[in-house]
Formats: C-alpha cells, sequence, structure tokens
C-alpha cells in the first residue's frame, strides 16, 4: 500500500442492509437485526467521516441493488445469502456457497470486520486471510461467542467457528468481563472496545411516560417476564417493541400483551425512530439470560433513562454508575423498585445514566480506538 493511499474497510454482518435501507423489513424471510448489526452500522458510519479511509459494507440480498450507496458506504449484496439457504437443497446449498466465496474474493478490501459468531467467520478466516491474505477482526457480540461448547450441537457450524475466531487477526471484547471469558476458555488475546453512539444534548423528563422492553422474539430474551411484570404492577403503563424473528414466541407475546390492558405491543420500529422511545420511558428493562454489551442499555442512558435488569450486568456497571437495578432474576425485586421508582428517584439514575454514557459511549472518541487498530494492521 502506497503511504497516502486510502486504507479499504470492508465490515460483513448479513442482517445490516435494513439499517441503511428501512423499507427492507421483510424480517421473517431474511432475519432481524439486532445490537450486532446496529454496532457495525455506528463504526462503519463514523469512519466513513474519516477521509483516510474507504468503507465498504457487505450484507445479505434482500432483493436490493447489487451495488447501493449510503452516507459514502458502498453497500454490498451477497447474492442469495438468506435465511432460506437453510432450507434449500443440497446442490443449491453448494453454489450459493460458491457464490459466496467468489463475492468475497471479488471485495476490493485491505481489512474486514466482522462481528457474525456463526459458521461464516470460519469462511471469512478461509477467504479473507488465508486465500486474500487480508486482516480479519473480530468483535464478540456475546459472551457465549467464548463458548465453544456452545456450538458444538452442530458439527460443521463448531468446527468452522473455532477455525475462524483462532484464525483473525484481532479480537475485540465488549467489556472487560468478556476480555477475562476469551483469555480462560480459549487462550485468546483480546482489546476492549466499547460500543458507542454518536449524540449531544440529553432530552428533558416532560415525556416519561411508560416502562420500556425492547428486543427481537426469541427464547434467550424472555419476554414473558416482561409481561408478568406489567401484570403484576397494572398502575403503571408498558410498551413492548418485539420483532417477531420466532414465530411461536412472538404469539405468545402478542397473546399475552392482548390480556394485559396496560401493555402497547409494537412489532416493528425503524431504527431512526426507536431512540424516541428510550427517551419517554421512565424504566427500560431487559430480560435476557446472557448479552454482550446490550447497545440498549447505552440507548436508555443517552435518554437519561433508568436500567432494571434481571440478569446482564457487564462490568458491573448498573451497580458501579448507580443505574438502576439489577434483580438477579427475583420478579418480587422488580416489582419493588418499579413501585418505588418516583420522580426524584427516576431523574437521580438518569443524570447518573447520562453522565455514564456521556463518559464512555461516545463514538467520536470511541472511533480513535478502531483507526489505530486498522492503522497497526
Amino acid at each position: 500500500m502506497k503511504k497516502n493511499q486510502k486504507k479499504k474497510v470492508c465490515f460483513f454482518i448479513s442482517g445490516a442492509y435494513p439499517l441503511f435501507n428501512p423499507e427492507a423489513k421483510d424480517i421473517l424471510k431474511n432475519g432481524s437485526f439486532g445490537g450486532a448489526e446496529v454496532d457495525l452500522y455506528n463504526i462503519a458510519r463514523s469512519l466513513a467521516k474519516n477521509e483516510k479511509y474507504t468503507v465498504q459494507f457487505a450484507v445479505g440480498d434482500y432483493g436490493q441493488s447489487d451495488i447501493e450507496y449510503y452516507d459514502n458506504i458502498k453497500v454490498i449484496k451477497l447474492k442469495y445469502l438468506t435465511a432460506e439457504e437453510h432450507q434449500s437443497k443440497l446442490h443449491q446449498k453448494i453454489l450459493r456457497k460458491l457464490m459466496m466465496i467468489w463475492q468475497l474474493i471479488k471485495i476490493d478490501s485491505d481489512v474486514f470486520i466482522t462481528k457474525t459468531a456463526w459458521e461464516m467467520l470460519g469462511w471469512l478466516a478461509i477467504v479473507e486471510k488465508l486465500i486474500m491474505r487480508r486482516k480479519l477482526v473480530f468483535k464478540l457480540s456475546s459472551d457465549v461467542n467464548t463458548d465453544l461448547d456452545f456450538y458444538r450441537k452442530d458439527k460443521r457450524l463448531y468446527a468452522l467457528y473455532k477455525f475462524g475466531i483462532y484464525h483473525t487477526n484481532r479480537i475485540i471484547c465488549q467489556s472487560e468481563q468478556q476480555r477475562k471469558m476469551l483469555s480462560e476458555r480459549l487462550g485468546l488475546d483480546g482489546c476492549v472496545i466499547k460500543n458507542a453512539f454518536l449524540f449531544d444534548e440529553a432530552p428533558d423528563f416532560t415525556e416519561k411516560r411508560y416502562i420500556l422492553w425492547v428486543s427481537r422474539g426469541i427464547k434467550i430474551k424472555r419476554a414473558e417476564l416482561f409481561l408478568e411484570l406489567a401484570r403484576r404492577v397494572p398502575e403503571q403503563n408498558f410498551v413492548i417493541v418485539i420483532v417477531p424473528e420466532d414465530a411461536g414466541i412472538f404469539n405468545a407475546a402478542s397473546g399475552m400483551a392482548a390480556r394485559l390492558p396496560n401493555v402497547r405491543l409494537i412489532d416493528f420500529v425503524p431504527f431512526a425512530c426507536i431512540q424516541k422511545y428510550y427517551e419517554e420511558a421512565r424504566l427500560f428493562v431487559n430480560t435476557s439470560e446472557f448479552e454482550g454489551f446490550p447497545n440498549s442499555f447505552i440507548q436508555a442512558c443517552i435518554a437519561k433513562t433508568p436500567i432494571l435488569s434481571f440478569r446482564v450486568n457487564p462490568d458491573d456497571m448498573i451497580k458501579k454508575y448507580d443505574l438502576g437495578c439489577l434483580c438477579e432474576d427475583d420478579m418480587d425485586s422488580a416489582v419493588e423498585f418499579i413501585k418505588g421508582l418516583d420522580e426524584k428517584t427516576m431523574r437521580y439514575y438518569g443524570e447518573n445514566a447520562f453522565k455514564y454514557a456521556s463518559e464512555n459511549h461516545d463514538m467520536r472518541v470511541v472511533i480513535k480506538e478502531y483507526e489505530e487498530i486498522i492503522d497497526s494492521l
């Protein structure tokens, strides 16, 4: 590479396309986006503002054009890479895999950055690092990414994911807790870069109206616990934004919500509009069994909204910075916390939350850490 030549960076995660184009919301066919997609989307948009880099983003097939441009980012469609691949006949799967490999080879990039924690990580290591001699950066999306036993139920997934994580050039962790897990379980080194958003002034408290839950409708998110909270605290209004990724879980949640007059269920909110819901919330609730570092925590903090978490508490952030309550799966404690959350207490936690977000998750500061890694590679 010539001294003054722009460095070419390509991000990859198949479900990110609806973040660029909100009209592409065929969720059940192509899968939904979550925190991993939002994180890479935020990084890519911020990196694209630096003239030192040419930024590309490879995504799945939503029926869009092969190449599209959004905010100085070249968005590349990997043809046929959709959820339907898993229902295809064997010869169709082979053809699709060959097409995917050929498309990855054709992408002109110096560094690939991904959070895809499935067999695709192995293919990226094979194609981009071993064949094309490009650099590969993997950012963990969940604590379970450090646990190979989690992947053993599928032999091909296990083999490819293991190969991928052991053959990346750099691993980025979301928290110190993840970095320790990576070292202790896999003997791998990682650096910590926190998830981040671009934000400026904090909102006021005039529109705090309900208790909020936002996530995908999958088993580990445990939406039923949020709805049980709503049943036990009928004097408060609850809003659940649940993406119907698993039809059975979504239908069950819809049925429970329909029987609770204090609950409003929403199945889709464009990413550009979701922050308003955090700003209007008196409290944000997380009921997941496990996560990495939830972007929803940061979005709640930016909105000066306290957090109630049933289990997830990366680097002890809730207690350390006094952001709300960790109930440790104790429903009675969660109910008690909600009932004690008066205006004064809500403002106290909210001010702590915004201060924490400003000091730890401002993309204008965090993006420099990514630039240092890219430049070092």
